[in-house]
């Protein structure tokens, strides 16, 4: 059936998305090997570097890791949903080949 499918488009969308989940996760990979260290924030200051370092690890990389977790099952939904639909759609158009042979 020429036209608009459904699933193509889709395909599309979660190849896109789910191509995104890996450098996703590599930016959280170079975010928890920083290179800055408590004593960074010098003498005077040095809990608060351990603060900011900890902020770090356990907020902003916890946080990147997620959204990348969440990214990739986004992408695997889309794919399974495409799927889904295309086999729908050349169901139905199996049904309307065969309908309008008889006609």
């Amino acid at each position: 059936m020429a036209g608009y499918q459904t699933s193509d488009e889709m395909s599309g969308v979660a190849g896109k998305v789910t191509g995104e989940a890996g450098p996703i996760g590599d930016e959280a990979e170079l975010i928890s090997t920083s290179h800055v260290v408590a004593s960074d924030a010098g003498r005077d200051f040095a809990d608060k570097g351990t603060a900011y370092l900890n902020a770090i690890q356990h907020n902003v990389v916890a946080g990147v890791r997620a959204f990348a977790t969440v990214t990739t099952t986004v992408g695997d939904r889309l794919t399974d949903t495409y799927q889904r639909y295309s086999q729908t759609e050349d169901r139905s158009a199996g049904t309307l080949r065969s309908s309008g042979a008889g006609a």
